[in-house]
Order: structure tokens, then sequence, then C-alpha cells
């Protein structure tokens, strides 16, 4: 497979645009009620707790615990069609932030740069054994080839439901989800300023109660830096990890 990130990366930016305009139009034609407005939230804690969080985060970057295949193929299916990009580009990146946290080499944009921070693709090189654990697995190769086929099906299913389900199961929770990532990920749990640090781990990485409980954990970053192969972000009594408790349900 040739240049995965650059592929993946492509396809991922056009398909999230593609979104956004479909919310952003669908929203102002189809003003949501009540019940949109909770099958929309739900949706967005699918994607981002079963795709983000538990599938491209903590199962396929950072092997924090084993599932059947069953629970695999729904976290890849959460993730590619929330278009999330390819697991195995996100793990790589991800693991280079972790080894160059808050650093120049960190690919990582850092936390100043605070309008719509891009994740640096270039200049990260791959090892053959990287490479052959990311991409070049038979079930690696599929999600590269079909990677936009997730999230058409899952489209054009819901848009023969109804309008409505497809603007409010797909179009807004993944254009929220994809324009709130970077944040959350990324840019808010390393502001030296917010929140507390329970372990020094020598970068700005900080713990986050309230993002921690509304987004499956991640705001637990601290925690996370000092234990990156923990299935759950929360280590004092009182942090609340919801993605952990998916976890729980389907770790063997």
């Amino acid at each position: 497979m040739k240049k995965p990130f650059a592929a993946s990366h492509v396809r991922n930016s056009r398909a999230i645009h593609i979104a956004m305009l479909s919310a952003l139009i669908g929203v102002w034609i189809f003003p949501p009620g009540w019940e949109w407005v909770l099958g929309g939230f739900l949706a967005f804690q699918f994607y981002w707790i079963v795709g983000l969080t538990v599938g491209w985060h903590r199962y396929y970057c950072h092997n924090s615990f084993r599932t059947h295949r069953f629970w695999e193929e729904v976290m890849l299916f959460a993730g590619c069609a929330s278009l999330s990009g390819h697991p195995g580009a996100f793990a790589v990146i991800h693991l280079q932030h972790h080894r160059h946290s808050d650093t120049e080499q960190d690919p990582h944009t850092h936390y100043k740069d605070v309008v719509f921070p891009a994740t640096k693709l270039a200049g990260v090189t791959l090892k053959p054994s990287t490479k052959k654990r990311f991409f070049l697995t038979p079930r690696m190769k599929r999600v590269h080839e079909l990677y936009l086929a997730y999230p058409i099906l899952t489209a054009l299913t819901l848009l023969a439901v109804s309008p409505e389900a497809f603007i409010y199961l797909w179009a807004v929770p993944v254009a929220l989800m994809q324009l709130l990532r970077k944040y959350l990920l990324v840019i808010i749990p390393h502001n030296p300023k917010l929140g507390y640090q329970t372990y020094d781990v020598g970068d700005n990485s900080r713990n986050l109660w309230l993002l921690g409980v509304l987004f499956g954990g991640e705001g637990y970053h601290n925690n996370h830096h000092k234990k990156p192969n923990g299935w759950s972000f929360a280590h004092k009594w009182w942090e609340f990890d919801p993605a952990a408790l998916f976890v729980r349900l389907i770790r063997r």
C-alpha cells in the first residue's frame, strides 16, 4: 500500500467537508425535534466511544485489551463510518505524540494553534514492523481499500429511512465529532492553564474531569500519558470513564 497517510487523509478530508455541509443544510431545512436531538446525542456517543475512543485509541493504537472478532468489526464500523481516518494512520501519529509529547517532534499541533489545528502527517517514517502491524494485515488492507464504503453505506441507509435520520444520526454527529476531536484530544488536554495534573510525566498533559465524563474518558489525558496501555483512563475513585464501561463489557 503506497502513501497510506496521504490517501487516507485526502479521502477523509473531502468526506468530512461533505458531512459538515450536509449537516448545515440539513439542520436549516429540517429543524430537529427533541427525538432527533436525543438520537443525535446517542449517535455521537456511539461514534465517539465505540469508534474513536475505544476502537482507534485504546484497541488498535495501544492494544490495551483483547476482544472477540465481532466487536473488532463493530469498532471498525463505528470508526470508519464516523470518518475518523484509517486506524493505522491514527495509531502511528498518536504513538509519535506519546514519544515526543510537547516537543518540536510532536506530530500533534501545539495547543496554541487554536484555529482548526492540523495533525502533521509529513515527516513520520514507518519501520517495517510498524507498517506491517498497522497497514499490511488483511483487516487493515480491507479498511484501506474499502474505507469510504463504511460512511457511504451508512449515509445512504439512513437517507433511505428519512432525511432526518441521515442528518441527525450521521451528518450532524460526524461533523461535530470531527470539529471537536482535535480540541478534545490534543489542544485542551495539553493547555497547562487548565485542569489538574496527577502525575509528573514530563509534558503538559492535563486531566479535565468534565471532559472525561462527557467525552468517553478522553479528558483524563495526564492519566493516559502515565499509563498509555491502560484500558481505563480513570485513576481516582471520583474520575468516571464511560468508555471503560464499554471496554469492560467487550474485553476477554
